[in-house]
């Protein structure tokens, strides 16, 4: 079942005056699986439109810095690299969501202005 199936089985009901939505731990699962590639999608659409926007310029656009994350997952460490404007509300909780997650919380966050 993909995501967009499983939006199909949600149940709503009301608990103490609050609205709910419910569905199978399996279902949720589909659902989550299913937001996490759309997500996947949206960061690589906004990827190669930064390196269009720097040139092709893998530096200015970022991509530097992704390499070195996949070369500390590729050496069996845990890492991420997010590109946020930590000026923006939303963007914050964007990056802290991801965190949460992919490693299940927060321990330590680096803010690297370029």
């Amino acid at each position: 079942m993909v995501g967009a199936e499983a939006l199909q089985s949600v149940q709503f009901v009301t608990v103490k005056g609050k609205r709910l939505a419910v569905l199978s731990a399996e279902d949720w699962e589909a659902f989550i699986e299913w937001m996490e590639t759309l997500k996947d999608t949206q960061i690589a659409r906004a990827a190669f439109t930064e390196l269009k926007a720097a040139g092709g310029d893998r530096k200015r656009a970022g991509w530097l810095e992704w390499e070195i994350a996949e070369k500390i997952e590729t050496g069996g460490g845990r890492a991420a690299f997010v590109r946020a404007d930590v000026a923006g509300k939303a963007d914050v909780r964007a990056m802290i969501g991801f965190a949460e997650a992919r490693f299940g919380g927060l321990d330590i966050l680096v803010n690297n202005e370029t």
